[in-house]
């Protein structure tokens, strides 16, 4: 439905909460007993002791001194991490994530490799994903924040990259139910790529277009659950006892990519507290196909926000507002900046504005808020001659649904009577919301084909730069007059 904005796809597809409990937690040690060797001397354990309570004093001196300690020196606000006010909860999940990325060097090892406790991988200070995921999870735990808002997964990344190669790769990673109640990944190899202090070069060779996180057991210090599958897969002690396949952290690392996450890569001086307050809200807001904005089911839909039914005008004005809220208090309204950047991605995406907007050096200029003029639909690929200003498509109007998710959307009462609205095109007939057309796309279709990649890639390099002028706009009047204009 809108702008593929991060190639991470499909969280909302699985019961983070866990579909059934697993009674039987006993699982080989891969260890031996403290001063003995060979395999007859592997014990039993329990897969949760793996995870401490919140009275573990080694978990409290690092909330207490080291974290802290971490967070002045990478410009990251001062932060209470026991205190229980308004955000601090999902602040100091965004600062443990930061700290594991940071002070635990990611290494694998040969041969059977045994689970660290946390202890001992704070000590150590390396340790594979499963090491670093359960670190993160015993120091939020310990935090004070809720063991029923944290889950260790067990499963894999599953991605397609672009060239077409589809891959598996074994995982560990955390899940942690923000304030707002959305599941979001915590995954220190994306915390190690948001914190460098400039772009890393473009990474050689493939790179994920689609990668999807797929668990198959979830547990925190109290439960184990199973996460219901079709296909058939391991027990849960062949599962854990299994040798995890190696991750690439800048691999890793580039399924969070995002276009915002572009945007700040290239705005110097960005302050390190905000990188890493809008990057965590857009791992949970732009980490599914149904992100938070497209969840039509909890939040409604409406045209403006997706700029879908021509409604160009009014699509700006909200997204402006938005981001007048986000300039007058950014720590306080990051949510604001959310919704105003889903809504300009989805403006390149959806509005004609990508074929008939300005370009300047071969790139479409960052819309400046008047439409071009002289616009004229008679032609190749649109053929719509009623029209004569910047347009998009038809979505939610009563009996046209398309799909399965729109037929889900309630028709705003202002579509009730769509007059000449219900001439336009359909949104599925002629958006560009990802690298490769779905089946229902005929605006770049036929011999009309190859101008889609080019489309994609002119509309996804305009929207970060909006993103990105918006954020220095933002950044530079933060606390004065509302914003007038977005653009360049």
């Amino acid at each position: 439905m809108c702008l593929t904005l991060s190639p991470l796809v499909n969280l909302h597809r699985w019961n983070w909460d866990g579909d059934r409990i697993v009674h039987e937690c006993i699982v080989p040690s891969a260890r031996p007993v403290v001063g003995r060797t060979g395999p007859r001397n592997q014990y039993s354990i329990d897969v949760r002791e793996f995870l401490v309570s919140e009275r573990n004093e080694v978990m409290r001196r690092t909330l207490l001194h080291d974290l802290p300690r971490f967070a002045q020196q990478h410009g990251i606000p001062p932060v209470d991490l026991l205190a229980r006010s308004p955000g601090s909860f999902d602040l100091r999940a965004a600062v443990v994530s930061a700290y594991v990325a940071g002070m635990v060097r990611y290494s694998t090892s040969q041969g059977r490799d045994p689970w660290q406790f946390p202890d001992e991988t704070l000590f150590l200070r390396t340790g594979d994903c499963e090491d670093r995921a359960l670190l993160i999870a015993s120091l939020l735990i310990a935090s004070g924040i809720s063991n029923y808002n944290v889950r260790v997964a067990l499963g894999q990344i599953r991605t397609v990259d672009d060239q077409a190669r589809r891959a598996r790769h074994d995982h560990a990673w955390v899940m942690y139910k923000t304030e707002a109640g959305l599941w979001t990944v915590l995954e220190p190899h994306a915390a190690q790529q948001l914190r460098a202090k400039r772009p890393s070069p473009r990474r050689a060779g493939p790179v994920p277009v689609y990668a999807e996180y797929v668990p198959f057991f979830l547990f925190n210090d109290a439960h184990l659950w199973e996460v219901v599958h079709t296909e058939k897969k391991l027990s849960f002690a062949d599962t854990i006892r299994k040798r995890w396949s190696r991750i690439d952290p800048k691999f890793a690392g580039a399924i969070h990519k995002s276009i915002v996450s572009d945007a700040l890569d290239g705005l110097p001086g960005c302050p390190p507290w905000l990188r890493e307050g809008l990057m965590r809200h857009f791992t949970s807001y732009f980490g599914a196909v149904v992100d938070d904005p497209d969840n039509f089911a909890t939040q409604g839909y409406d045209s403006y926000d997706h700029f879908d039914n021509a409604f160009i005008d009014e699509g700006w004005m909200r997204v402006n507002n938005r981001l007048a809220d986000f300039q007058r208090d950014p720590r306080k309204n990051l949510d604001a900046f959310a919704w105003a950047a889903h809504g300009i991605a989805d403006f390149y995406a959806h509005t004609s504005y990508g074929e008939f907007g300005p370009r300047q050096g071969g790139k479409l200029l960052p819309y400046g808020g008047s439409a071009p003029q002289g616009i004229e639909y008679v032609s190749e690929p649109y053929q719509l001659a009623r029209f004569s200003v910047l347009i998009s498509g038809r979505y939610c109007q009563h009996g046209d649904s398309k799909s399965f998710l729109e037929r889900l959307c309630p028709t705003p009462r202002y579509l009730d009577d769509p007059g000449d609205r219900m001439l336009l095109p359909h949104h599925d007939e002629v958006a560009v919301d990802g690298p490769t057309p779905s089946k229902e796309h005929l605006l770049y279709g036929g011999t009309f084909a190859p101008q889609y990649a080019r489309q994609f890639q002119l509309r996804t390099d305009a929207a970060t730069q909006h993103i990105r002028n918006a954020l220095r706009q933002c950044l530079a009047g933060a606390g004065s007059a509302p914003l007038r204009q977005t653009g360049s």
